[in-house]
């Protein structure tokens, strides 16, 4: 599935 590593970053990123 191509959207887990993208997902991830979002995650990481919104996570701030």
């Amino acid at each position: 599935m191509a959207g887990e590593e993208e997902k991830l970053l979002i995650d990481e990123e919104e996570t701030v």
